[in-house]
């Protein structure tokens, strides 16, 4: 199983204007797929050792266009993308 502790993501938002009182639902939402995706792609592997962290690339999502979890499922594919470069290396 693998033990993995994450003690920062980040999230810059731009361009939100009338759009603040959603962050918060986003992120966290975000971050319970996230969750799920890591268990169900390395439930059954051990933590490589670390590397250098590696940030994701920046995630445009229009909250004027994007539903809450069209926005958080890009949040966390990114988070998700970025962890899994540096597991793999």
């Amino acid at each position: 199983m693998l033990d993995l502790h994450i003690s920062l993501l980040r999230l810059q938002v731009e361009n939100a204007v009338g759009h603040e009182h959603r962050v918060q639902p986003i992120t966290l939402r975000a971050t319970e797929i996230l969750t799920a995706r890591l268990q169900q792609e390395y439930q059954d592997r051990d933590a490589a050792p670390a590397t250098p962290a590696q940030a994701p690339p920046t995630v445009q999502v229009s909250l004027a266009g994007a539903t809450n979890e069209q926005a958080a499922r890009a949040i966390a594919a990114a988070w998700l993308r970025a962890i899994a470069l540096r597991l793999e290396a």
